[in-house]
């Protein structure tokens, strides 16, 4: 809790539950602590993740978390830093090539 992670990968599905915010906002470059779970989210190819969802998988595993209303609770799918933010650079395309900055 507290921590923010970074993740470059081929982007984030912001609609999963495991990173939409409430008012279903997509969060953008400027970080914004006040957001749920991605904090920062860089578009420097696009901003969806490819059809395969690597991105939004990898993601998860790192901090994903399905439900922030108790602390204590730990669910199935939740990431390994549950607690953490994310700060997020989308370099993949949609056929799954990654460019790098």
């Amino acid at each position: 809790r507290g921590q923010v992670v970074a993740v470059s990968d081929t982007g984030i599905d912001m609609n999963n539950c495991y990173f939409a915010d409430e008012d279903g906002t997509m969060p953008t470059e400027k970080r914004d602590d006040t957001r749920r779970k991605v904090i920062e989210y860089h578009a420097y190819v696009d901003d969806k993740d490819n059809d395969g969802g690597h991105g939004t998988h990898v993601a998860a595993t790192v901090a994903g978390r399905l439900d922030d209303s108790d602390d204590e609770t730990v669910h199935a799918g939740d990431g390994i830093a549950r607690g953490a933010k994310l700060a997020f650079l989308d370099m993949g395309y949609p056929d799954g090539r990654l460019m790098t900055p």
